[in-house]
């Protein structure tokens, strides 16, 4: 499942994209913190565990790879290492034969391929940063050993660190006005998450500060279950066992490339939550691209006559389609099915279009949103830019600014150094690259945005705990 920080260089939108039920929705500024989103799913969620068939091989086998198969809390500027027990023909070890693919996806990340005959050894190096709380894969084809004779196809996983958040802090100057914690499980994970008000004093960020609402999570192979809370009970005592439930959501990526996600808005007839009889919500489904980046979406506004959710009889409230070429990409949203009344058919209503621009290492750099022109229609040469998001990455890859702009300055052309800046986010990494905080400001009393007045907005911490 995507980090929350999902506005990542392999995709924009995913379930941190979230509107209030937990679903997918228009993309959100940089995947940031979405109240209801998924904050991370079990690296169990890679079924794929080598084919002993596959393995069976020659007299040239895998001894191990660093990291380590199925290994947790990677790194994201990892280097990745295969040790072979013998030598290989250096002609079959290229980036055909051996490659890293992204969560869901099944083409080659961007990096460079050796081989050192005298320690058996492949290495692999991503050409950008690897993105927190995601999936890998290592896949190798094609390998031959110094005799060629066939050397066995392998597939190899791990998950990145999750570096989830510790707290939220929204402030107006120096003054906290709201602030939300969160407390991990033993894996780095968000287990609860904590709306506080303020308390007796008046104060945030004080003692007697109280909860208002509460978020928590549990965790299984390729799955996450969250509990939303919106009391304490009838004891006024908060978490104990008669907290007040509000709904629950739960997601699903145990199948490759896919991610379901379905809202429960009531707990049934028996009143007891967490039975067969909950109340189905909305639900939603997404499927990734060969890249990696989310290819469709489909959003349901609840299941058909059947009360089953992915079934055919299942409401659709709304989809997207996003179509990618090595530097660009685009998104469609469809609100309604059009004069047809059918679903996924050329007339379904566009509500919203999206273009993406890439670098030349498959990294989204920036988005633009599109408003109709003057002929009142989507996808005509007289279409309009109303906003525009843009990334800026280090040289090791990291996101390092995010900016919202709002119009396109002087020269009247988008994505320009004179666009009309709106607001922006700073990141700060510590030396394992591991994100320490996230940062919203506006400009300062100079007026001048990237200066030393720039104010916070808000603030967010990450746990680095590997």
């Amino acid at each position: 499942m995507r980090s929350t920080f999902a506005f990542v260089a392999l995709t924009w939108a995913t379930v941190a994209c979230s509107g209030s039920n937990g679903t997918s929705a228009a993309p959100s500024p940089d995947g940031g913190a979405a109240a209801d989103a998924a904050v991370s799913l079990d690296a169990g969620a890679d079924s794929a565990a080598p084919d002993a068939s596959a393995e069976a091989g020659g007299a040239v086998q895998l001894v191990d790879t660093t990291p380590a198969d199925a290994a947790l809390h990677v790194g994201v500027l990892t280097i990745v290492t295969l040790h072979y027990s013998g030598s290989l023909a250096s002609s079959s070890v290229s980036t055909t034969s051996v490659k890293l693919v992204s969560d869901g996806g099944t083409v080659a990340l961007p990096a460079s391929v050796s081989y050192d005959d005298t320690t058996h050894t492949i290495t692999l190096k991503p050409l950008t940063a690897l993105s927190a709380d995601l999936t890998y894969r290592i896949t190798t084809t094609s390998l031959l050993a110094a005799d060629n004779s066939p050397v066995a196809n392998v597939t190899r996983s791990f998950h990145t660190r999750y570096n989830s958040y510790t707290d939220y802090e929204s402030l107006n100057g120096t003054t906290l006005t709201s602030y939300t914690s969160y407390t991990l499980d033993a894996q780095g994970r968000v287990a609860r998450r904590i709306t506080m008000a303020k308390g007796a004093d008046m104060v945030f960020g004080t003692a007697d500060d109280v909860p208002t609402q509460v978020a928590a999570y549990t965790y299984g192979p390729g799955t996450q279950h969250l509990t939303n809370y919106s009391g304490p009970g009838v004891d006024a005592v908060w978490f104990t066992a008669d907290d007040v439930i509000s709904n629950t959501n739960d997601y699903d990526t145990t199948t490759w490339g896919r991610t379901r996600s379905v809202y429960h808005s009531g707990s049934g007839v028996d009143g007891v939550w967490g039975t067969a009889d909950d109340v189905i919500g909305t639900f939603y489904e997404s499927v990734m691209s060969p890249e990696g980046r989310e290819a469709h979406a489909l959003d349901y506004a609840g299941p058909g006559p059947d009360g089953v959710p992915f079934t055919a009889d299942d409401v659709m409230s709304y989809r997207f389609a996003d179509t990618w070429t090595a530097n660009s990409g685009q998104r469609i949203q469809y609100s309604a099915a059009g004069p047809d009344g059918v679903w996924l058919t050329a007339d379904d209503v566009i509500s919203t279009v999206n273009d993406y621009v890439l670098d030349s290492l498959g990294r989204i750099t920036a988005l633009t949103f599109r408003g109709k022109g003057a002929d009142g229609i989507f996808l005509t040469s007289d279409d309009v830019t109303t906003q525009a998001w843009t990334r800026i990455y280090d040289g090791k890859g990291l996101l390092t600014q995010f900016r919202i702009v709002n119009g396109a300055g002087i020269d009247g052309v988008w994505l320009t150094n004179d666009d009309v800046v709106s607001s922006y986010y700073g990141y700060a990494y510590d030396t394992s690259a591991a994100l320490l905080s996230r940062t919203s400001y506006t400009a300062g009393p100079d007026g001048l945005w990237f200066t030393a007045d720039d104010v916070a907005i808000y603030i967010e911490h990450m746990s680095t705990t590997l």
